[in-house]
C-alpha cells in the first residue's frame, strides 16, 4: 500500500510541476521534452483507476455553471430574502467554496419552495460537482434519499 501511495504522490508532484512551469512560461505548452512526462503520468493514473484532474479552463467553466445554477434556483425572491447567501455564491473563490455552500443553499431553497423540491435541486447540483472534487468530498448516498 505504501508503494502505491508513493507512486500516486510522485505522479501528483510531477503533474503539479508540469502545470506550474507551463503557467510561468518556462516550459512551452507543446514542448516535446515535457510531453512524455504528462502522457506517462496520465497513463499511470489511468492504470491505477484514478481520473486525472480537470483542466483549468474546464474547472472554471464548470464552476461558473454551478454558480449560475445555484443563483438561478434562488430566483429574485430568494436573492431578496437571502442576500448574504447570494453574495457568498457570487463571490465564491472556487468549486470547493461552492460545495460548502450547498447546505445553506438547500436551507434557503427549502424555505422558499419546500424540502422535496430543494432536495431535488441538491441531487441535481451534486451531479454537476462530479469529477471536480477529490473523492473524499463527493456526496455519499443517504438512506433518507431513498424515501
Amino acid at each position: 500500500m505504501t508503494c502505491l501511495a508513493s507512486v500516486i504522490g510522485l505522479v501528483y508532484v510531477t503533474q503539479r510541476y508540469y502545470k506550474s512551469t507551463a503557467s510561468r512560461g518556462t516550459v512551452r505548452q507543446g514542448c516535446k521534452r515535457m510531453s512524455w512526462l504528462k502522457s506517462a503520468s496520465n497513463s499511470l493514473i489511468g492504470a491505477l483507476g484514478l481520473s486525472p484532474a480537470p483542466s483549468e479552463s474546464l474547472l472554471e467553466d464548470r464552476t461558473e455553471e454551478i454558480r449560475q445554477t445555484m443563483l438561478s434556483s434562488l430566483g429574485e425572491k430568494g436573492a431578496e430574502l437571502f442576500p448574504g447567501l447570494r453574495r457568498r455564491l457570487m463571490f465564491a473563490a472556487d468549486v470547493e467554496a461552492l460545495w460548502y455552500l450547498r447546505s445553506e443553499w438547500m436551507g434557503a431553497l427549502s424555505s422558499l419552495q419546500g424540502e422535496r423540491v430543494a432536495s431535488a435541486h441538491l441531487r441535481g447540483i451534486n451531479i454537476q460537482f462530479e469529477g471536480l472534487l477529490s473523492k473524499g468530498m463527493n456526496s455519499r448516498p443517504s438512506p433518507l434519499s431513498e424515501r
